[in-house]
């Protein structure tokens, strides 16, 4: 996991969140690690790598829709928390 989180430097375009404080990704592997207002961090693997480009290309997208949708209830998706 550590390699892992070694290549997560792509961040999406900054927008507000009521809910999610960062996202860091990786297309290339499949991760997304997620920060919540509340300060609790989890690394998911598994990620949809079309969600992780969409969520990308798009500067509007909500972050918490994005979360829940494709990290949080995405289908094969493993959940590890991390802080």
């Amino acid at each position: 996991m550590i390699t892992a989180i070694k290549t997560l430097n792509s961040a999406p375009a900054p927008r507000t969140s009521t809910c999610v404080e960062r996202v860091l990704v990786s297309l290339q592997n499949a991760y997304a690690i997620v920060t919540f207002k509340g300060g609790n961090t989890y690394f998911y693997s598994k990620v949809s790598r079309r969600a992780i480009a969409t969520l990308k290309m798009s500067s509007t997208a909500s972050l918490g829709f994005w979360v829940n949708k494709h990290c949080k209830n995405g289908a094969n998706v493993i959940t590890t928390r991390i802080v």
